[in-house]
């Protein structure tokens, strides 16, 4: 019995994603998701409660983002080792090639830009849960290497350039020139956010290292 309850939760949203890539979010609805999942609507009700509780669910579950330590390629507690300029990079590089991997995942957010509803609210409340956890972690060695870094808005804006070039290039050829439809094009982008964040690492880390110089000559 519960092996069939499982099947059957799962076959309802296996529904939501078969949707999603049809039409976008406009046909998520109860009904909607009942006959792609060939069940009764009851049934919807019954296993998850009703459509927001469900979609909550499918938002927790599914892997229309990726995880932190997938972005990186380890645990966090294993990034000790690295520099910060080294997380930024592989982070933010990691979300170019998995996001443009992901055509589902890039239509939510294309609806997500026009139209709020409540899986594009749950969506986003997972995405913005797992960008902070890793600001979050990495906190305490921001403040003690790059003292003064608004690490929030300096990731938040280059992680929102890199999905909107990746949402651009569904119907744009290029931007500033860069092939959109190319792996040269993104390869360029990808030595172009290695660049940067060397450039913005360097410059809050000398920073650092100048005012730790004028307190020892006090």
């Amino acid at each position: 019995m519960k092996r069939n309850v499982k099947n059957t939760k799962q076959r309802i949203l296996d529904a939501v994603v078969v949707l999603l890539s049809k039409s976008g979010c406009q046909d998520i609805g109860i009904n909607a998701i009942a006959r792609e999942a060939g069940v009764s609507k009851v049934l919807i009700y019954r296993y998850f409660g009703g459509l927001s509780e469900l979609l909550h669910e499918f938002a927790q579950k599914s892997d229309f983002w990726p995880t932190t330590e997938e972005q990186l390629g380890r645990r966090l507690p294993e990034t000790k080792d690295m520099s910060l300029a080294e997380i930024g990079t592989r982070y933010l590089t990691a979300h170019l090639k998995d996001f443009r991997k992901r055509p589902t995942t890039q239509e939510i957010m294309r609806w997500e830009l026009v139209q709020e509803n409540t899986l594009t609210k749950e969506l986003y409340s997972v995405r913005e849960s797992r960008g902070m956890e890793l600001i979050g972690y990495l906190f305490d060695r921001f403040q003690k290497e790059a003292p003064g870094m608004d690490v929030p808005a300096i990731m938040g804006l280059m992680h929102a350039g890199i999905s909107y070039l990746v949402l651009s290039s569904k119907n744009a050829n290029q931007y500033a020139g860069i092939d959109l439809h190319s792996d040269q094009g993104w390869e360029r982008l990808e030595r172009a956010i290695e660049e940067m964040v060397k450039i913005i690492m360097t410059h809050y880390q000398s920073h650092a290292e100048s005012q730790d110089s004028e307190k020892d000559k006090e």
